[in-house]
């Protein structure tokens, strides 16, 4: 064989071994509801927030891991308490999650 023969032989394989690779891999596909730079200072893009025994659903400017704003959800020292941010997601099939939390202060012993 040539050596043009061999580099055309070596570069045709790479293609097609390239092509192969590509074709193989999967990749997912959803719906963007949030996203970075969505903030807007308040929850008017959440379907509603739910404050129950004292506890607050607040935004923070100062503890942000990324963009400017973040929620923030103070917690009241009685027992059962919640507070939390919520979405209606029953328009979409699929849902991938992820998110950052930061915990201040852990609860006092035997709560």
């Amino acid at each position: 064989m040539k050596k043009t023969d061999v580099i055309t032989f070596i570069l045709i394989t790479s293609i097609i071994a390239s092509a192969i690779l590509i074709s193989s891999t999967q990749h997912v596909y959803a719906a963007t509801i949030f996203e970075d730079n969505f903030e807007t200072a308040d929850y008017s893009r959440w379907t509603g927030t739910v404050n129950y025994t004292g506890s607050s659903m607040k935004i923070s400017s100062t503890d942000v891991y990324t963009g400017n704003y973040a929620a923030q959800s103070s917690l009241s020292n009685q027992y059962r308490t919640y507070a939390y941010a919520y979405y209606n997601f029953s328009a979409e099939n699929v849902l991938y999650h992820r998110e950052y939390i930061k915990v201040s202060d852990l609860p006092p012993s035997g709560i």
